[in-house]
């Protein structure tokens, strides 16, 4: 037979459906089948967790969308380079080599600025358009990191659901 429970935990009350049994020896035993949280029944946990599984779900496409429009604005400003360069920037310490980008283009910049040279001018240009590139890649990477994060959390909320339903179809 399957109850809900209550246990008390730092002072705050969560909710489990548990189900008694008997083990081999005959001796009485409970199972939890599945916390519950907060929510005191059953069908408030379901309900709870159907709406954060949307929430997620919503989330996550949300955060697709962005990783696909930074990597079309990506493709069309840097189109002899962006996909196979983004693709192992990715896998790269990008942050660091923004860094140094950074750094070789600040001391052009103090340079030009001293002597004038049309050579360093160039050089100057060049490691812009690097130093933006990269940001690029960095923002592209970290929606990219962000997205998987959702799906993750998406799946986890689904994933629950199911068990929750399971529950009430079995023992309820």
């Amino acid at each position: 037979m399957a109850f809900i429970r209550h246990k008390k935990v730092h002072g705050y009350v969560y909710y489990q459906a548990v189900r008694n049994y008997r083990d081999s020896h005959g001796e009485h035993r409970q199972e939890v089948l599945c916390h519950l949280g907060k929510h005191n029944c059953l069908d408030a946990a379901i309900a709870a967790e159907r709406t954060a599984a949307k929430i997620a779900e919503e989330r996550a496409f949300l955060r697709s969308m962005s990783v696909r429009s930074i990597g079309a604005h990506i493709e069309n400003s840097y189109p002899e380079r962006a996909r196979e360069r983004l693709l192992v920037l990715c896998d790269e310490d990008i942050p660091g080599i923004l860094n140094d980008v950074r750094k070789e283009l600040s001391e052009y910049e103090w340079y030009l600025t001293r002597f004038g040279d049309i050579e360093y001018e160039l050089q100057v240009e060049e490691l812009d358009m690097e130093r933006e590139f990269l940001e690029m890649c960095l923002e592209y990477c970290n929606a990219a990191v962000l997205e998987v994060e959702a799906r993750k959390r998406a799946r986890r909320h689904e994933k629950k659901l199911q068990k929750l339903l399971q529950v009430k179809r079995e023992h309820f």
